[in-house]
């Protein structure tokens, strides 16, 4: 089997470009279009003009290979009106490279004859190859002009929707030019190279039609001494139509020829309006760069050497153009947002629905206001309407953090803005939050000595225990208050999955803990009605809490209860929540006495050791060593505020903490 970027298509699929130019005689074919490397313009940069006094294009010699990037075959007919014949050449890409002698390779220590260098790789060596040439006597259907066949395509080359693609390359290579100097036709169709629909246009957004240019002389470098004509534009495409990210910034023109491909060049992403650069399409008429000595457009016309003098001074005012067109634009859609915003009936119904107290409400309604913006102003988005569901109900259980996090982890290029908006918007309370990491890190400091105390451990004290963990969720891991709740009642899924696990509250009435297999330290301990839930839907993740008393040595009985309970939470949650996937994990909290000869606590140590890591779904800790982690984490949290206290902290710092803590 030959791969399929190795084969080639039929001789009868044809792609076929034509026009109606001077021609080229057979002289013109031989003499100058066979040369590779022929600079047609050297020596007249500054009026290399055709008959017509359009500009030529060419300059290197070399796009005349371009072809064989898609064919094998390229067969060039062309004529001059003068002439009754047509004159054709055939390039067959496989002959030519096979034709001469294969290059030599020297052994090692060995020189090469002068006859073996002449045919090895090498630097600038001169090669010739015989290329045959045709007369066609009856001018093969042209009156004047050159037609260009391609053949023996290469398969990679043609998928897709290739008639879209050719029409958008040649529509932005072309851009501005008349159609009737110069038109472009795709299977009979005209190709626009002038219209495109915008939003806003700078600058003159008022005063001057959207595609029109404007004229402006931008001051040179003192080393020319002259000023520098140009017509340009900054235009901002419709909401819902971004551009692809190779499409946003500058398209600069020569003649009516793209000289480079969009670039936002110096913008910083730190700009007012950044998140509008999806949408920026501007274009730059710079004639003046293809009418100098000194060639500054790049062999594929993709860049410009940008860092000359003659172009810096360019180069330097598109990037503050742009700057202002960010801002304005900005300006123009928050202007228009805050009206939108209160008459739309999606944005009021999910804040209402928040029930956030009166400082949240005006927090949530300038952070709607911000997210619509990053997708200049379209409310009726995915990205703003899931995006603002889930910051509601962040800044509506106080979980800030988490509210981030999940910004954070999304795909879109502007959630960084949004991050800051959202941080500058709740600083305080971030303020109020590390006040009560300060008193968390007293309260641990003090359970901690009592839990190490002997008769607290030899007492029955798993229910204060218990209600002490549900209640303070924060006590297991710190980012549990953050992203997850234990509130039965706020979560009617969570309460339907604790009667269905029969734990909490829905604890089988004949339960009987003071039985000899739950009351004997090494006996089956399940105690149901020590396990609860902490879940947050959103973030579909719900971690089953399993606690044995102080005085229980943790035990292999333990962690085969706890798996229960996960395994029926997962089949429970597949039927019931739609079969979306939700994260399920499990700790067992406890004594956990690894010195003891008892068979079930060493069967339970060896499954530690062998299966719990840091991405098992389960997870077996020490009730000293929960608190030891949790106040490990909270002088972690504490001392980054500190530290952020005294130097500006990015959003990528600030997404990557919280992401951090909640791994």
């Amino acid at each position: 089997m030959q791969p399929l970027a190795e084969q080639i298509l039929p001789d009868d699929i044809q792609i076929i470009i034509e026009d109606n130019g001077a021609g080229m005689s057979k002289a013109d074919l031989e003499s100058k279009f066979l040369v590779i490397g022929r600079r047609r313009r050297k020596g007249k940069e500054m009026d290399a003009r055709t008959d017509s006094r359009r500009i030529i294009m060419g300059r290197k010699g070399l796009g005349k290979l371009a072809g064989f990037g898609i064919a094998h075959l390229i067969e060039v007919t062309s004529k001059v009106e003068t002439e009754t014949h047509a004159t054709r050449i055939i390039l067959d890409l496989d002959t030519l490279l096979n034709s001469g002698p294969h290059p030599t390779e020297a052994a090692a220590g060995e020189d090469l004859t002068a006859e073996q260098n002449a045919t090895a790789d090498g630097p600038a060596k001169q090669a010739e190859v015989k290329v045959p040439v045709e007369i066609i006597p009856d001018g093969a259907g042209l009156t004047k002009g050159t037609r260009i066949v391609l053949k023996r395509l290469v398969y990679e080359a043609v998928r897709g929707e290739l008639a879209a693609s050719l029409n958008q390359a040649l529509a932005e290579n072309f851009y501005g030019i008349n159609a009737s100097d110069f038109g472009i036709t795709i299977n009979n169709t005209l190709v626009d190279t002038t219209s495109a629909d915008f939003a806003y246009a700078f600058p003159n957004n008022d005063t001057v039609p959207k595609n029109s240019l404007v004229k402006v002389n931008i001051p040179s470098d003192d080393l020319f001494g002259t000023n520098l004509s140009i017509e340009y534009r900054i235009r901002f495409r419709p909401p819902k139509h971004q551009l692809a990210a190779k499409g946003r910034g500058m398209r600069v023109y020569a003649h009516n020829r793209l000289a480079s491909a969009p670039d936002l060049l110096d913008v910083k992403s730190s700009a007012h309006g950044f998140q509008y650069t999806s949408y920026l399409d501007g274009v730059v008429m710079a004639d003046f760069i293809d009418e100098q000595p000194t060639d500054y457009i790049s062999t594929d016309r993709q860049s410009l050497r940008w860092d000359t003098p003659i172009l810096t001074p360019l180069r330097d005012f598109l990037t503050a153009q742009m700057n202002r067109a960010l801002n304005d634009y900005a300006n123009t859609v928050s202007e228009g947002l805050e009206n939108k915003l209160k008459d739309d009936d999606f944005t009021r119904g999910v804040i209402s629905a928040g029930r956030l107290p009166e400082h949240r409400e005006r927090n949530a309604w300038q952070i709607a206001k911000t997210l619509a913006g990053r997708d200049a102003g379209d409310i009726e988005s995915d990205f703003y309407r899931n995006t603002l569901k889930s910051v509601v109900s962040g800044i509506g259980h106080g979980e800030i953090l988490g509210t981030i996090q999940l910004l954070a982890e999304q795909e879109h290029p502007e959630l960084n803005e949004v991050i800051k908006e959202i941080t500058k918007l709740t600083r305080h309370e971030f303020d109020e939050f590390m006040t009560i990491i300060d008193a968390r890190l007293t309260a641990i400091q003090a359970l901690s000595k009592l839990v190490e105390d002997v008769n607290f451990k030899a007492a029955k004290n798993e229910k204060e225990l218990h209600l002490l963990f549900e209640k303070n969720p924060w006590i297991i891991d710190p980012t549990y208050f953050e992203f997850l709740t234990s509130n039965q009642g706020e979560n009617e899924l969570t309460q339907r999955l604790s009667k269905d696990l029969e734990i909490g509250k829905f604890a089988p009435q004949n339960y009987d803990p003071e039985t000899d297999d739950e009351a004997k330290p090494l006996g089956a301990n399940k105690r149901p009605d020590l396990t609860f839930l902490l879940s947050n839907q959103s973030l579909k993740r719900l971690v089953i809490i399993e606690l044995k008393a102080p005085n229980t040595p943790l035990h292999i009985d333990h962690l085969t209860q706890l798996k229960g309970y996960m395994a029926k939470a997962e089949k429970f949650l597949k039927k019931t929540d739609g079969g979306t996937a939700v994260k399920v994990e499990g700790i067992l909290i406890g004594s956990h006495n690894a010195d003891t000869v008892a068979e079930k606590v060493q069967s339970l140590d060896y499954e530690i050791e062998k299966q719990m890591g840091p991405n098992s779904p389960w997870r077996v800790f020490d009730i000293l060593e929960v608190l030891r982690r949790t106040r490990d984490a909270h002088r972690e949290i504490l001392d980054v505020y500190q530290k952020a206290s005294l130097m500006p902290v990015s959003v990528a710092q600030l997404a990557g903490t919280a992401k951090k803590a909640a791994q």
